[in-house]
């Protein structure tokens, strides 16, 4: 009884903790850029921002000094293994679900010039703000990458399309 206990207990905590890594291997758009694994063209009314914690978010400028009222952020989790891309967006998404209040309002599954694309369309709440959040998740290599647009919902619909912009312009090269 004993070694099916422990049996039963190693292969619970080996299997979180596994999932837990997945997650905590995660790479800003900063420094994809910044070590040519990525790039970015904004619209000509877009700029790029850096938040308290040092992470890029790229937000119209009008929006410059108040970017949470919309923006891109885009990152990647890489060495993810044998991990589906459903997977570690479902990962993500709990990730998420731990922080703020979600409610999924649909999901998608659609091909992209980054081959198959998993697209969430959620509403967050967050201390008193509520954001509308398109997050699209898609695998290359040995990465899956999370391109996300957030905003306040009277601005969604507005620049959804420049965050198309940015989404159609983005450049990822191979693993590195």
């Amino acid at each position: 009884m004993k070694n099916i206990l422990l049996i039963t207990f190693c292969f619970l905590f080996f299997s979180c903790g596994a999932k837990k890594e997945i997650l905590s291997q995660r790479q800003d758009i900063y420094d994809l850029i910044k070590n040519d694994v990525c790039e970015i063209s904004l619209p000509e009314d877009w700029v790029q921002v850096f938040d308290v914690h040092k992470f890029l978010y790229l937000t119209p400028r009008k929006f410059k000094n108040d970017y949470i009222k919309n923006r891109v952020s885009i990152f990647r989790y890489f060495k993810i293994g044998e991990e589906t891309l459903e997977s570690v967006a479902d990962q993500h998404l709990r990730m998420f679900k731990s922080n703020y209040k979600i409610v999924i309002k649909n999901k998608a599954t659609e091909n992209t010039k980054f081959g198959e694309t998993l697209i969430y369309n959620v509403d967050q709440f967050w201390s008193s703000y509520h954001l509308e959040n398109q997050i699209r998740f898609f695998k290359i290599d040995d990465n899956v990458y999370v391109f996300s647009y957030k905003s306040f919902p009277e601005y969604f619909k507005e620049y959804l399309p420049k965050a198309d912009f940015i989404y159609e312009n983005l450049v990822v090269r191979g693993t590195h």
